[in-house]
């Protein structure tokens, strides 16, 4: 019944007790003093029966809104509990994650945080499907949540990462051991049904106050950790403030790289390519130079962080233009073809750019695409088996000719080999290097030459250094040889001063 409803009924029977009342009290009584006393009766009578019927309207409504009060809080812990609750896992989530380290850290409470991620997640998501990722995330979080006592805490940070945070644990000792006991959960198969999956995980490790001040420094600091540690996989890594230096040094490595790139600062140097027979040269590898005050930074420096950086696509479309432009200028210069070794990236496959830099290049400068040779390590193949497979196939195509560079140091190039259309095969400079000293060094580089020859596929030595290497590979018949016993790797005006061209 509505309010609006109860107080019209109200004021209908009061005002039909007031009339009826009074008309039948002047009907049946003339004495004007019991008339007083009767009017006063019937008065309290009425103060009486409306403060019952205020007194149980009160009482409903106070019934009533208590029981919206209770529903309101419910409403308010459900709410709450699912905004610091993962709902797969049912731990604490980021949000509630974050809240817990800023109380700690509020209270200048000692304590390590852990963060873990788990190795090569995507695979198990695209290839059994979300929902079996979820299952394995669900099972690992049991199973971590298992080891975990009061004064520690699992939070699911998300995604295939967790958190855990050791209350009043600092000493590298106890800390060590416990992230050892939550690897040992990795080593037991995840149950899929009847059918095991296993899954490793890294493990980054911060300390309050040492590694950090702030919730920010200690995310990044254990997550610093964490990223050394996935170098490896399957391991834990506590946090040293070198991992902080190392980080550091690319960032700025990766802005004085930008920088460089528009200053146009990058040279291409050339490394000549012999015929170990004849002496001559019949072509050269570009190789990226940069010049700095202190002389050359080293490639092993800035080109992982071109590559992750992005940077390596335009720096690749570089060198594939200045290379071709200058190869193809010294083959008409001498009248006769220089092949031209280019590295290619696996970051330059992403997207097709190799094969639109390649078509550009070869369309403006001239050269015989029979002359360019490019040559692509095991890194193309890995994750994109097939993509690889319908690239390789693509760029010979096109004319130019694919080398397998640093051949030996992966576990899948002879099947790569084998299945692939390489033209080349380069003979990593590790094992060059050993054949002096080594029976079985020179054993690899026999039978790599010779199951080159089989497959019809010319060999190309690196790292020739010394005469009695130089010597052997002759013995052994290999086609091509580099090395800096030979030459090493210069600049434009020397490479064609060692050509015999002159230049103005």
């Amino acid at each position: 019944m509505t309010p609006l409803r109860i107080a019209v009924i109200f004021l209908a029977f009061s005002l039909a007790w007031i009339l009826l009342s009074d008309e039948l009290v002047f009907l049946l009584l003339d004495d004007r003093v019991q008339i007083q006393r009767v009017q006063t009766i019937k008065g309290w009578a009425f103060v009486l029966l409306t403060s019952v019927i205020i007194y149980f309207l009160a009482k409903r409504l106070q019934s009533a809104l208590v029981r919206e009060l209770n529903t309101k809080k419910r409403h308010l812990v459900q709410l709450r509990r699912k905004a610091y609750t993962d709902y797969l896992t049912d731990l604490p989530n980021r949000r509630m994650g974050l809240r817990k380290l800023r109380q700690l850290v509020h209270q200048q409470r000692p304590f390590s945080l852990c963060f873990i991620d788990l190795d090569n997640f995507k695979q198990i998501n695209d290839s059994l499907g979300h929902e079996t990722g979820d299952k394995v995330i669900a099972s690992i979080a049991h199973n971590l949540g298992a080891q975990m006592d009061s004064s520690q805490h699992l939070i699911r940070h998300g995604g295939d990462e967790f958190l855990v945070i050791l209350e009043g644990m600092v000493d590298a000792e106890p800390v060590s051991a416990l992230a050892g006991r939550l690897m040992q959960v990795f080593a037991l198969p995840v149950m899929l049904g009847e059918v095991p999956l296993r899954v490793t995980a890294s493990m980054g490790i911060a300390q309050f106050p040492r590694d950090g001040v702030s919730v920010g420094m200690l995310m990044r600091s254990a997550h610093l950790a964490l990223h050394h540690s996935k170098k490896y996989k399957n391991c834990f890594k506590l946090y040293q403030d070198t991992m902080s230096q190392a980080v550091s040094y690319r960032f700025d490595l990766d802005q004085r790289l930008r920088q460089a790139m528009v200053d146009d600062e990058f040279q291409v140097f050339y490394q000549p390519i012999f015929d170990p027979h004849t002496g001559s040269i019949t072509g050269a590898e570009a190789l990226l130079r940069w010049p700095s005050a202190n002389g050359f930074i080293s490639p092993a420096e800035f080109i992982p962080v071109a590559e992750s950086g992005g940077h390596i696509r335009s720096l690749g479309a570089m060198v594939l233009r200045r290379a071709c432009e200058d190869s193809c200028q010294l083959s008409k210069t001498l009248a006769r073809p220089l092949t031209i070794s280019i590295n290619v990236s696996p970051m330059q496959f992403v997207d097709g750019h190799i094969f639109r830099d390649l078509a550009l290049v070869l369309s403006e400068t001239g050269i015989a695409p029979s002359q360019v040779i490019l040559e692509i390590t095991e890194g193309v193949f890995l994750n994109q088996v097939i993509e690889a497979s319908e690239a390789l196939v693509q760029l010979v195509a096109m004319g130019v000719q694919l080398s397998m560079d640093d051949f030996g140091q992966g576990y899948s190039s002879l099947s790569y080999l084998r299945k692939h259309p390489f033209a080349y095969l380069k003979i990593d400079q590790l094992f060059v290097q050993g054949m002096e000293d080594s029976d079985q060094d020179l054993a690899l580089v026999e039978a790599s030459i010779a199951m080159a020859k089989a497959l019809n596929i010319k060999t190309v030595a690196e790292g020739v250094e010394t005469q009695v290497q130089l010597q052997l590979l002759r013995q052994l018949k290999v086609d091509f040889v580099q090395g800096f016993y030979l030459a090493k790797p210069m600049p434009l005006a020397d490479y064609q001063a060692l050509l015999g061209v002159h230049h103005d």
